[in-house]
């Protein structure tokens, strides 16, 4: 019999090659709301792109990524390089206990490069480090940007996304993300142009971990009032991560008489 792990990652793949999507309606109030639930795919909604293009991109080449510390990248990109049997090391914040994610990493063979940070200094120093190394091979080396936020990834994982538009009987008029490097919500914005987007950033302005987001031509932004490294103190009724998009919820609630019904409620 399967175990629940094989179940899982036979669900994940399932869900990236034909493109779909897990979708569950919540109430809030009067209002119904629609909760993409991609957290059943493993390494979350940027693993859409990664299993269908890693594979070409930086062919042959060692993947060199800046992990936040509660950031999904790291996950999705060892997953993938895993099923892909590429190679990825990762550079990340050396904590006094390794965050869960930088774990799943670790599991997915990727090589863990953990850097000290003083008091006065902040995740660029990771970034640094993680581009020292990819240039100091770059034939053999790719740096990819934190939260894969380049403009071309944005592009792919707003193609990947486009097909949920075939599973919703009801058109997009609002979308509320939470946005680390703001590249998700980019590409949510390409799929709905029209739509209201309102993003909630998680790096709060105090924290030395994370990049700072770039919003685009987001309608709303909201900050997170707990740090990054901090669990969310109101999360939603539906599992999703502590550090990240389970800090969203609260906004809803706080908000309520701006949230439209039906508005899509992006769980990665």
């Amino acid at each position: 019999m399967p175990t629940e792990l094989e179940n899982r990652n036979k669900l994940s793949e399932m869900l990236i090659k034909n493109g779909t999507f897990m979708i569950q309606e919540e109430k809030l109030n009067d209002k119904t709301l629609r909760i993409v639930r991609d957290d059943f795919i493993v390494g979350g909604s940027k693993s859409r792109v990664l299993h269908k293009d890693l594979i070409d991109y930086a062919k042959g080449k060692e993947l060199v990524y800046p992990a936040t510390p509660f950031g999904y990248g790291q996950h999705a990109l060892s997953a993938a390089c895993k099923a892909l049997n590429r190679n990825a090391t990762i550079f990340g914040a050396k904590l006094a206990q390794r965050p869960e994610l930088l774990t799943e990493a670790l599991k997915n063979g990727a090589n863990i490069q953990e850097i000290e940070l003083g008091q006065s200094e902040d995740f660029n120093k990771v970034i640094e480090y993680a581009k020292r190394y990819a240039q100091a091979d770059p034939e053999n080396r790719a740096f990819l940007m934190p939260g894969f936020s380049d403009e071309d990834f944005i592009k792919k994982t707003a193609e990947a996304i486009m097909s949920i538009k075939e599973q919703l009987d009801k058109p997009v008029t609002q979308v509320w993300a939470v946005a680390g490097s703001g590249a998700l919500s980019g590409a949510l914005q390409q799929v709905w142009p029209d739509a209201e987007h309102c993003i909630v950033k998680v790096r709060h302005p105090q924290s030395q971990y994370g990049t700072d987001c770039n919003p685009r031509d987001a309608s709303k932004v909201f900050t997170a009032p707990e740090a990054f490294e901090d669990i969310a103190k109101n999360p939603p009724p539906f599992p999703s991560s502590g550090n990240y998009e389970a800090k969203l919820w609260q906004f809803l609630q706080d908000n309520e008489e701006d949230v439209e019904d039906n508005a899509l409620i992006w769980n990665m």
